[in-house]
């Protein structure tokens, strides 16, 4: 008996089960809430401004520094930038929802 296929099996055996448990969950997730236009908006907002997180975390990482953090194993800085930037962005997403009455008061 070929053992590198069982083996191989059982991998695939245990992916699916973790995927078809997060999908799983997010589908009733997505069932528990109300399928309006504003909900579905603000889904895509969040979506958007998630991006745009990431994308000016690492473009203030490039533009202020010149440590190359991941060669020096140090990660807590890159963290810190990338809570002060998700933290501006909430504060323009909050802002921006308060004034547009769209989901939050």
């Amino acid at each position: 008996m070929n053992w590198k296929i069982i083996e191989d099996w059982k991998k695939v055996q245990e992916w699916l089960l973790r995927n078809f448990l997060v999908a799983l969950l997010c589908t009733i997730g997505l069932m528990a809430i109300s399928w309006d236009w504003a909900v579905v908006k603000t889904m895509i907002a969040t979506v958007a401004y998630a991006c745009l997180a990431i994308a000016l975390s690492g473009f203030a990482v490039y533009t202020y520094t010149k440590i190359d953090f991941i060669e020096k194993g140090e990660t807590k800085f890159l963290g810190q930038i990338f809570i002060g930037i998700c933290l501006l962005i909430l504060g323009n997403m909050l802002s921006y929802f308060y004034t547009s009455n769209g989901v939050l008061p």
